[in-house]
């Protein structure tokens, strides 16, 4: 069941914020665990509300409500760290009491940390993260948790794409959050070798002679922008095509690292190739900043039945 949603801030008594007001509202929601971990998304929580002038909203799960003042003991935050932010309790599964919570407050986007304790084996992603990312009827961005609580801008969008129309969608966005932020847009495209091109129909194919960017190279990128630019010219402006050669996620994570990427966004879909959710899952499990999933589909898959 989902607790009703206090507004907190710096009275002694928080007042609860009317349900017609947070049914209109722009809600960015953040779930926090209690741990240290999980507490780095706040800030990147935060930057997206002004950014998009939204409402923060943040939520617990948990067996039993507990008093406004224990929750915030519990969750490590000050009534400083929650100033105009709704904060509310739900009990249930973790990750579907979540969904539920985006569900009923149409949020605009779920802001969480993909693990908050230790990192799963593999390239998996945490138990929660992943079903909310599976479930979430909204955009989903993971904050790596190693990132603390560092101060949060919005200079340079990375949008990895490999052809397909699936990982194009990613563009729209991308692009509509950099002119808010005044920020740019990089597009990479990773020409990898050794592997078999996507089948997906729309791809736009890569150079066949990668080994010579310099013949298809500029062909290949014009037609790209004439696609994605064609309804807004002015997006050219503010976005850059650029092009590596070798495995996918070791060129994603070296762009990343080399030009000081604050934001990478991505398309996501869970009927993608395995090979495709594999890279997915290693660029988020590895990446030192921010990632934006969008999903591709039209809303996500229903959580099971509680």
């Amino acid at each position: 069941m989902i607790a009703e949603p206090t507004r907190a801030g710096a009275v002694v008594q928080p007042e609860i914020a009317p349900p017609s007001t947070l049914e209109t509202a722009r809600v960015v929601l953040v779930p926090l665990d209690g741990t240290a971990l999980a507490r780095a998304a706040l800030p990147v929580a935060r930057a997206v509300t002004e950014l998009v002038h939204a409402t923060l909203h943040i939520v617990h799960v948990r067996d039993h409500a507990l008093p406004m003042p224990e929750l915030l003991d519990q969750l490590g935050l000050s009534t400083e760290d929650v100033h105009g932010a709704v904060v509310s309790q739900a009990g249930g599964e973790p990750a579907a009491s979540i969904v539920q919570l985006a569900e009923q407050r149409q949020s605009m986007c779920i802001v969480l940390c993909p693990y908050t304790t230790l990192k799963p084996a593999g390239d998996e992603l945490g138990h929660v993260a992943l079903q909310v990312v599976r479930w979430a009827p909204c955009p989903v961005v993971l904050v790596p948790s190693e990132r603390g609580h560092r101060p949060v801008s919005w200079r340079h969008i990375l949008v990895p794409y490999d052809g397909t129309p699936t990982t194009a969608r990613a563009l729209t966005p991308a692009l509509k959050l950099a002119e808010r932020a005044d920020a740019k847009v990089s597009v990479l495209h990773v020409a990898a070798v050794k592997t078999l091109p996507a089948v997906e129909v729309g791809t736009l194919t890569a150079p066949r002679y990668v080994d010579q960017p310099q013949y298809e190279w500029p062909v290949w990128r014009d037609e790209f922008l004439q696609r994605i630019c064609q309804s807004d010219p002015r997006c050219a402006e503010r976005m850059r095509v650029v092009m590596a050669v070798g495995q996918p996620v070791p060129e994603i994570l070296h762009y990343v690292q080399e030009h000081s990427v604050d934001l990478i966004v991505l398309a996501w879909h869970t009927m993608l190739a395995p090979e495709r959710i594999a890279i997915g899952k290693a660029v988020i499990r590895a990446s030192p900043c921010p990632l934006l999933l969008i999903r591709t589909s039209e809303e996500g898959e229903s959580p099971p039945s509680r």
